[in-house]
């Protein structure tokens, strides 16, 4: 049996299945609790921008997800 570990809380995922309570996201593993918060601060960053960009959007959302798995 594998263990699926959520990269930002560093806590194991019971009884894991895909899509239902984890989601990868680029080369990270984030439970959907995790996931959410997530989704939040790249959309807060990304209402500061006057313009969108999807370069912008893409550039935030790595750099945001690479800090919230230190």
């Amino acid at each position: 049996m594998i263990t699926i570990v959520c990269d930002i809380t560093k806590k194991a995922i019971p009884n894991a299945q895909r899509d239902v309570n984890y989601v990868t996201v680029l080369d990270k593993t984030l439970s959907m609790s995790a996931a959410e918060e997530f989704e939040k601060k790249v959309r807060k960053k990304m209402q500061g921008y006057k313009q969108y960009s999807f370069s912008n959007y893409k550039k935030v959302y790595r750099d945001i997800l690479n800090q919230m798995c230190k």
